[in-house]
């Protein structure tokens, strides 16, 4: 079975049978219960959007609800809220956007031998992240990348407690 492909909870149980206990499933019935693809059902389970496996690679499904309750899926299978996100790197700070900062922040961390950390998020997309790089452009460094300065520290703090 291709890990990119969607398929529905009916198909996932022509697949596989279900579990002895109908509130257990294994990975593939749990992407299909997520409305993901089994890749994307992992990339989530890794980066702590969903819940790490509960017993032998199978998942509850009421720890599956109430995780996607809080990840907010669309009903395909994307999430669909946008977050602007400032990460840390030494005296860096980055300031982007994406679907899923903490995804994108596991992301980033494979690529980099020093530990980044999410500082803050807020919902937006390009037009917020595109006005916050306007706002700071006089501490511009490279791509979406600004030195980290007392007053983008500030900003981001002022963010936090609006």
């Amino acid at each position: 079975m291709n890990d990119d492909a969607y398929i529905t909870l009916d198909e996932a149980a022509e697949r596989k049978p279900f579990s002895h206990r109908e509130w257990l499933f294994d990975r593939v019935r749990s992407a299909a219960h997520c409305r993901c693809t089994p890749r994307q059902f992992s990339l989530f389970v890794k980066a702590g959007l969903l819940p790490d496996q509960a017993m032998r690679g199978k998942w509850k499904r009421a720890d599956l609800d109430t995780a996607l309750a809080a990840m907010d899926i669309h009903e395909h299978g994307f999430v669909t809220s946008n977050e602007v996100y400032f990460i840390e790197l030494g005296n860096f700070v980055k300031i982007g956007f994406s679907g899923s900062p903490r995804l994108r922040l596991k992301d980033l961390q494979t690529g980099s031998p020093y530990d980044l950390k999410l500082l803050y998020t807020f919902p937006g997309g390009e037009v917020s992240e595109g006005m916050l790089h306007e706002l700071w452009r006089s501490i511009h460094c490279r791509g979406e990348w600004f030195h980290k300065t007392p007053a983008l520290l500030a900003y981001i703090e002022w963010l936090r407690t609006r």
